[in-house]
């Protein structure tokens, strides 16, 4: 665990000690008595409602996890379950929950407010017989992504509360809104503040659920409160040697006038401290209080240098109250801009961070479950754990978190601060037209309001994007004809976009986190425009959806990639999650139910024939493999010429991440957090200095790219094997060097360069080396791999396990001939990660890979390990 990660925690964990339902220290301001699920010192049983029956539930959670964990409805995960599950959507949901004000703390509070910080999504909040209103006046919450506050000094009892929380379904109120249009949508979920993929996309189920989806909380204070603490920069400098300005202002909440001493302490490895007396007066107060940080240490990207932190510690007080954070608020010293500059090719989309050019490599993120509720747990929080660190092992710098999900919470970010990952995050707004009449403008401002000004002290957050493509939607994809507009029709929703867009959005970050950039929509041109290879950001899907080959990444190489994609199926292990034996094979129910592409099958066959020369879909196991290595080959080509395009591009985020549920995506992590090859082969597509190539006729270019802040400077090895095995030639190194944020010039490896051997027979193993050390390697041919001259030969394996840590391993491999895409599988049902895998296994060079496996629970379980090892055959 990193020194940051870990003082980060102990912060957390001492200013929680008394969370719960037990107070803090007698003189504290606020008390915040938390009423999820098992927390504090009783464990408040929430309870839902099924036919008369009440059931246990879990907070924060969601009615189709709590249905499953009770045995109510079958897995929606498994086989075709999803269709049968679609009426918990049309239903009403109640929740329930028994408990008294406090079981320690007997002091008297002047204010007394119940928070929900999310419910999903038409509720009624009733306690002990009183249906609530909330502060800004409504009794019904409307908006999954805000925070709902109810006062209830005057409903709630010291012993045997009763609070109800009643879930209306939300298709009949889309349904109503929509007929009151004169005109037809796209979709009616547009009218519903919900996550929009609920409603199903072509990567995920239709599960319309509803819960309260984050904590909820009895608050309760007296003369005054920290409403919100926001750290900002006044003067920064990356001179490391001056003094960087920043300023922590505060929002408090009081209810007298009274005299105060604000006290700020900032450190990191120092300690700065400033506290100052100002006056509240009743109402909300606003106080700011400069810091100067001397040294200061800067926040980078994942590869430019260290994330480093400041943690700043609140707090207000009068004498007898003190109000303060209950975590310290982290802050990173970085500036970063976004260049959008008119040049010869276009417009520019560049991003700077601390002055420096900075070349984004990443992935589109989509949410990590289709049961949100479940992921705002410890568990949870581990998952975002595991998969953001996974996207930092292999060298992104960026997550752009797509519009049509959710506002991730803060564990999300907290990894993203940790690891350098720069966050490019959409408001959640997806592929439709959305009105902008005054209630939905209210709401959806309120809403944009609470969540930037909830994010803004994250260092990681670069970039707010209004929506994914509903202005690509509007201009490019037939809803004028297919629906019927009329001309003022279709001019009137483009005006709500730009209400809505153009407008309220762009001020509520103006005004709330300043300087930070905005754009209005993405992308900036679809695909089918010439404009979307040199103006602004591009999804480019002419090579999924418009099944273009591979080959067309070069020319279709933008400013900014935001998506692209291929589509590639999990492994045989997660095939078996949701699947019955019988049911393993292509065209089968539960097999066509997990994939959500009407084309799917049929893109990746047309990819696989053409591309690797293999026709054989008929074993599902291979079919998983070999689409695997497909997506790898067709993704990779398109980062490399992304980055050696770096001229005119300046950023690849491929589609997508993650899956939220198990199935056939354009993910390179599936459901379960297995890596397919795309992942694996990240590690070189996206290091920080890489060997890049370019395939030509019969040829190969290769390229050094340097992402990294200093220049770098060594040779460039190229070692020549036949793929039968029986040539192995050392070709003529090159001396490169190559400046920071560059790429070197292109070396044509062709026909003259192959001793003697055709283009199909060579395997050319790639290093750029440094003082001895190889900076960057790669594997690759003259040809694709459907003109490869493969032999088929089994690799020799051995075994070896550490000592008394039975859940490590060491295989060692070897072949006789070159084997592409050789796949290490555990066949003996245990959880397992390998160190690399789909890798290329170059003749008669062993490979080691460590094995990670999962251990027995008990000594009544056997501890048998074992593997499968696999090949790509035609």
């Amino acid at each position: 665990m990193g020194k940051h990660r870990l003082i980060w925690w102990i912060m957390v964990f001492a200013a929680l000690a008394g969370a719960g339902c037990r107070t803090r220290a007698h003189k504290d301001a606020e008390d915040c008595m938390y009423l999820n699920s098992r927390y504090g010192c009783v464990q408040n049983e929430w309870q839902f409602l099924y036919k008369g029956k009440w059931y246990p539930a879990t907070v924060p959670g969601n009615i189709h996890d709590d249905l499953l964990k009770n045995g109510l409805i079958p897995d929606p995960f498994f086989g075709t379950n999803e269709d049968s599950v679609q009426w918990v959507a049309d239903s009403v949901w109640t929740y329930r929950l028994l408990f008294d004000e406090d079981c320690l703390d007997e002091k008297q509070y002047e204010h007394k407010e119940l928070v929900f910080e999310g419910l999903d999504t038409y509720t009624e909040v009733i306690l002990n017989g009183r249906k609530l209103t909330s502060v800004e006046g409504s009794k019904m919450p409307n908006n999954m992504f805000r925070r709902w506050i109810f006062p209830v000094k005057d409903v709630l009892k010291k012993k045997n509360n009763e609070l109800l929380v009643r879930f209306l379904p939300s298709p009949p109120n889309d349904s109503v809104q929509a007929a009151r249009l004169p005109y037809t949508l796209p979709d009616t979920r547009v009218f519903t503040r919900k996550a929009q993929y609920q409603s199903g996309w072509d990567w995920g189920p239709k599960l319309n659920t509803c819960g309260i989806w984050k904590d909820v909380c009895l608050r309760r204070w007296n003369r005054f409160r920290l409403e919100d603490v926001y750290v900002y920069d006044t003067r920064p400098t990356t001179d490391t040697t001056q003094s960087w300005e920043t300023c922590v202002e505060l929002k408090v909440m009081s209810d007298v006038r009274k005299r105060v001493r604000v006290r700020v302490e900032a450190y990191d490895s120092d300690k700065t401290q400033v506290a100052r007396r100002v006056t509240l007066e009743p109402g909300l107060n606003t106080i700011t209080v400069p810091v100067t940080l001397e040294h200061p240490r800067l926040w980078w990207p994942n590869g430019m240098g260290d994330a480093t932190l400041y943690y700043y510690h609140v707090s207000v007080e009068d004498g007898n109250t003190t109000a303060h954070t209950v975590s310290p608020v982290e802050h990173g010293l970085r500036t970063v801009e976004l260049r959008r500059e008119k040049d010869s090719i276009g417009e520019s989309f560049a991003f700077y961070v601390n002055g420096k050019p900075c070349f984004m490599r990443g992935a589109d993120w989509i949410p990590a479950s289709s049961y949100p509720g479940t992921l705002n747990t410890s568990e949870g929080d581990d998952y975002y754990y595991r998969l953001l660190t996974a996207a930092k092992d292999v060298n992104m710098n960026m997550i752009r978190v797509w519009g049509g999900g959710l506002y991730e919470n803060e564990s999300f970010y907290h990894y993203c601060d940790r690891f350098g990952l720069l966050v490019w995050q959409d408001f959640m707004f997806a592929c439709n037209p959305y009105p902008a009449d005054s209630l939905f403008l209210a709401n959806v401002r309120t809403e944009a309001e609470q969540q930037v000004t909830r994010l803004r002290n994250h260092p990681c957050l670069a970039l707010w994007c209004g929506n994914n493509e509903v202005h690509n939607g509007l201009a490019d994809w037939g809803w004028p004809a297919a629906l019927g507009w009329t001309d003022s029709q279709y001019q009137h929703l483009m005006e709500d976009f730009n209400t809505l867009f153009e407008k309220q959005l762009a001020e509520v970050v103006r005004k709330n986190m300043p300087g930070t950039p905005y754009i209005s929509t993405s992308p900036t041109y679809g695909w089918g425009h010439p404009e979307c290879c040199t103006h602004g950001c591009s999804h480019y899907w002419g090579v999924w959806w418009g099944e273009l080959p591979f080959d067309v990444w070069w020319e279709k190489t933008g400013r900014f990639m935001a998506e692209y994609g291929f589509q590639s199926y999990p492994e045989m292990a997660t095939i078996e999650t949701f699947t019955k034996p019988d049911e393993r094979r292509l065209g089968s129910p539960a097999l066509n139910n997990h994939q959500k592409h009407g084309r799917g099958v049929e893109i990746i066959r047309k990819a696989m024939k053409e591309d690797f020369g293999y026709t054989r879909t008929n074993d599902l196991f291979e079919f998983a493999h070999v689409s695997q290595l497909v997506q790898a080959y067709g993704i990779t080509r398109a980062i490399e010429a992304h980055r050696i395009r770096r001229d005119r591009c300046r950023g690849t985020l491929y589609w997508q991440l993650n899956d939220c549920w198990p199935v056939a995506s354009w993910s390179s992590i599936d459901y379960t957090g297995r890596w397919k090859a795309l992942h694996y082969r990240l590690r070189e597509a996206y290091a920080n200095v890489a060997v890049a190539t370019r395939l030509l006729d019969d040829a190969l270019e290769v390229f050094v790219i340097n992402d990294s802040l200093c220049a770098v400077t060594g040779e460039l090895k190229i070692t020549l094997y036949s793929t039968d095995g029986s040539r192995k030639v050392d070709l003529p190194g090159r001396k490169i060097a190559v400046l920071s944020d560059d790429v070197s010039k292109g070396i044509v490896i062709g026909a003259k360069d192959l001793a003697g051997l055709r283009p199909e027979q060579a395997v050319l193993h790639i290093r750029f080396v440094a003082g001895g050390r190889v900076l960057a390697e790669k594997v690759d041919f003259l040809v694709p791999p459907a003109r490869l001259e493969l032999k088929n030969q089994e690799i020799s394996r051995k075994v070896r396990r550490y000592g008394d840590y039975d859940e490590f391993a060491e295989i060692t491999l070897v072949s006789p001939v070159f084997q592409y895409g050789v796949f290490v599988e555990e066949i003996s049902g245990k959880d397992m990660s390998c160190s690399d895998n789909y890798f290329h296994l170059l003749p008669g060079v062993p490979k080691k890979v460590e094995i990670y496996y999962e251990a027995p629970s008990d000594d009544s379980e056997s501890n048998t390990f074992d593997v499968r090892v696999s090949a790509f055959r035609r």
